[in-house]
């Protein structure tokens, strides 16, 4: 006998896959430690913010800033803007990271000048 229960009701996955014909999936906020993002519906750029979308999910960040530095260049809504630079704010370097690079760059080649030395 298995100790597994179904989800329950409220939980994520209880309600099963998202229906077909919704690329979104849910558009409520799940708990499930999935990071989403939609973008705004109905806008002046709301075409440009969801190809934006579907270029962060598939990791084309490139693409993503890209469409999201569009859509700013026009006049977006407050909600369209806030979306486009959540974006960019997404999917900009991170300092630490480029830092502890770096570092490890320095420290890599002090090693080697210590070892031939």
């Amino acid at each position: 006998m298995s100790d597994v229960k179904p989800p329950e009701r409220g939980t994520p996955g209880a309600e099963g896959p998202p229906e077909r014909g919704t690329p979104e999936g849910p558009r409520e906020e799940v708990k499930d430690g999935v990071l989403r993002i939609f973008p705004p519906q109905g806008g002046e750029h709301a075409a440009t913010l969801a190809e934006s979308s579907r270029a962060l999910v598939r990791g084309d960040f490139g693409a993503a800033r890209r469409l999201a530095r569009r859509a700013l260049r026009g006049n977006p809504s407050p909600e369209e803007r806030g979306f486009a630079e959540q974006v960019l704010k997404r999917t900009s370097h991170d300092p630490v990271a480029i830092g502890v690079g770096l570092a490890s760059f320095l420290i890599f080649w002090l090693v080697i000048a210590l070892t031939l030395r």
